[in-house]
């Protein structure tokens, strides 16, 4: 039987190409939204004792911190900008107390604002940052954990008589972490040396931070939250351990303000030793964190030292 060829019609060539056409772009629209970068991004960290399923309701609280990062829309910038605002709460061993002889460490509340600059040279990090903020009833520390523990229906906090007094202040602060070690596969480790200086905390901070798993360089890594503008594969999954050696020269939260003789102040401990391990996960607009954290008796008068928990959250935006 003789074979016939029938030539492809004019209008099934217009149909084919019109096929071709949007199966390339949609190709090409997927690869674009995929190579996006974003230099902008948003971020929430929560930090309470009650995260540790422990029973414990005092010392830090409660941590609460929304923050706004942003960056040149380069992917050669190496600085990193930031915002935060946020509120840090304190109790006695417990909130329940109405006795001021039980209070075993000061109850107040600090409510900040600060700007915050991170530089990357090659791997090594530079971060300082300045603030606002204040102790006392305008932390509106009773406020919040009244409102919390009635929405939970928890118990009404009771010490909340006994907070420290108001006490503005400024505070500022320096991070710095060099790239001493070859980035390894599965281990690093990271030298981490930061200073406080201000009315409200003013100290110096020795750590390590030793990371299992897949990590980001540092100047490419969710740790620093420098994965803004990075166009690569940003995925990082791995657990962490950072001891901290921290000497406490002023703490407003328990001394009170550096001008006020206030007659709830308590006793600083000079050193404390803050270790803190975890699990950070990122991928593509993502980052997540999840801490526990262990510190001592910041106050001499404290009859515990304490745990907590932390989750940290931030979101890529254009």
């Amino acid at each position: 039987m003789k074979r016939i060829w029938l030539a492809p019609s004019s209008k099934n060539c217009g149909a084919m190409r019109r096929v071709i056409f949007s199966l390339a772009f949609s190709l090409l629209l997927s690869y674009s939204q995929a190579q996006k970068i974003h230099n902008k991004s948003i971020g929430l960290l929560t930090e309470n004792d009650s995260y540790m399923l422990m029973g414990k309701d005092g010392y830090y609280t409660n941590g609460l911190t929304f923050s706004y990062a942003w960056t040149k829309k380069d992917t050669g910038s190496s600085t990193i900008n930031s915002i935060e605002f946020g509120q840090l709460m304190y109790n006695a061993r417990n909130g329940s107390y109405k006795e001021e002889w039980k209070i075993d460490r000061p109850v107040t509340a600090y409510l900040f604002g600060k700007f915050e600059q991170t530089r990357f040279y090659h791997d090594n990090v530079l971060r300082w940052n300045i603030g606002l903020g204040t102790i006392g009833p305008n932390a509106l520390g009773r406020q919040m954990q009244e409102f919390i523990h009635s929405t939970l229906g928890m118990y009404k906090p009771q010490e909340w008589q006994f907070q420290l007094r108001n006490a503005l202040s400024v505070d500022g602060g320096i991070t710095y972490s060099p790239q001493i070690f070859a980035e390894q596969p599965i281990v690093n480790i990271y030298p981490i040396v930061s200073s406080d200086l201000g009315l409200t905390f003013t100290n110096i901070k020795v750590a390590a931070l030793l990371t299992i798993g897949k990590k980001n360089t540092n100047a490419k890594s969710s740790i620093w939250n420098a994965t803004l503008n990075n166009t690569e594969n940003n995925f990082e999954s791995f657990f962490y351990f950072r001891p901290n050696l921290t000497y406490n020269v002023y703490n407003a939260t328990i001394q009170g303000g550096i001008s006020s003789d206030d007659i709830n102040a308590g006793s600083l401990n000079r050193l404390l030793f803050i270790p803190k391990f975890g699990w950070q996960y990122t991928n593509n607009r993502i980052s997540l964190n999840l801490g526990i954290t262990h510190t001592g008796k910041e106050a001499k008068e404290q009859r515990n030292s304490q745990w907590y928990g932390s989750i940290g959250f931030n979101y890529q935006i254009n």
